[in-house]
């Protein structure tokens, strides 16, 4: 997805994922009865996936080989390989095919397989079910990804795909306001404590409504700005915050405008026990939110600190332009 190569927001970095089953090929001469539309849990996909589980299940009719060899557990094939087969994936997932997507991003990263590795897979398998135009998956889809993000047992890693993969199941679901509703409600929750899930979580809820990152000033969000600030300068004025959060809250104070986080991003970008990267994330944030009577405090930044002198220079400069 392009949101994993733009996950330079500087706080997450890392990947995705979940363990996987393969369905039971009916005996010779059977045939197997195929779902109705829509339908991506019924009791022959969960009588396939039990037995897989067993250890005993071959892949089912309706499961072609190609994406039961790019999500089986033990499959023998190297990791990119597997994941260009689910890149190339272009054909609309049967039922079962869809189940089986479901699960894999559901189920934890098998011991014998890199976490790097799983998450990779993880995220070529959501961008998979992204790229169907059918409704009825968005929900399960959303259930799945919210189970994931919401799992503390779960590596940071995964979670981070999972609430980025979230904010896609936003955007496609303007039909759906249950679905809207409810990813907004895991973001929320989510984006209490100071960890990175939480800004992360925050970020998002931030970025919603917009088509691009980063957003334009004049794109309208869909969350109202009154209620993401007081969140936004909590996290700013946090000093056991981790570094990363707060740059997130600097990112967010200086794009959504919020003019009350002038003083915590100065103080942060004052700081000297900060790193460098977030106290330039911190005076990026400020530049953006300052006017022509902020530039005294702005170039005493740069006067206090040569790692700062150069951001404080073109910030200065930009403001007097009125840029």
């Amino acid at each position: 997805m392009k949101m994993q190569q733009r996950h330079g927001f500087a706080l997450a970095a890392g990947l995705v994922a979940a363990a996987v089953f393969i369905a039971l090929r009916p005996t010779p001469g059977q045939k197997e009865a195929v779902p109705p539309p829509g339908r991506h849990r019924t009791e022959n996909a969960s009588a396939r996936t039990q037995a897989h589980r067993q250890g005993n299940a071959a892949p089912a009719a309706d499961v072609r080989p190609v994406l039961a060899s790019a999500l089986a557990t033990d499959s023998p094939l190297a990791t990119e390989k597997r994941a260009d087969l689910l890149r190339r994936f272009a054909a609309s997932p049967s039922p079962a095919e869809a189940d089986l997507l479901l699960e894999f991003l559901a189920s934890r990263c098998p011991p014998k397989m890199p976490l790097g590795s799983f998450a990779l897979l993880f995220n070529e398998a959501a961008n998979l079910l992204e790229r169907q135009q059918d409704d009825a998956l968005l929900s399960p889809y959303g259930k799945v990804l919210a189970t994931v993000a919401r799992d503390t047992g779960k590596p940071e890693i995964l979670r981070d795909y999972a609430i980025q993969h979230l904010r896609v199941v936003w955007a496609k679901s303007a039909g759906i306001p249950p679905l809207r509703a409810s990813v907004e409600d895991t973001f929320w929750s989510m984006s209490s404590g100071s960890g990175h899930p939480a800004a992360a979580s925050l970020l998002s809820l931030h970025l919603l409504g917009t088509p691009d990152f980063p957003p334009d000033p004049a794109t309208p969000y869909a969350i109202a700005t009154a209620r993401i600030t007081a969140r936004t300068l909590e996290l700013l004025g946090d000093p056991s915050a981790p570094s990363g959060t707060r740059m997130t809250a600097a990112r967010i104070a200086g794009e959504r405008g919020i003019r009350q986080a002038r003083d915590p991003l100065l103080a942060l970008a004052r700081n000297p026990g900060q790193p460098v990267a977030a106290r330039l994330a911190a005076v990026a944030a400020f530049a953006r939110l300052a006017t022509a009577s902020d530039l005294p405090a702005l170039r005493s930044l740069g006067a206090s600190s040569p790692e700062l002198h150069a951001a404080v220079t073109s910030a200065s400069a930009r403001i007097t332009a009125g840029k």
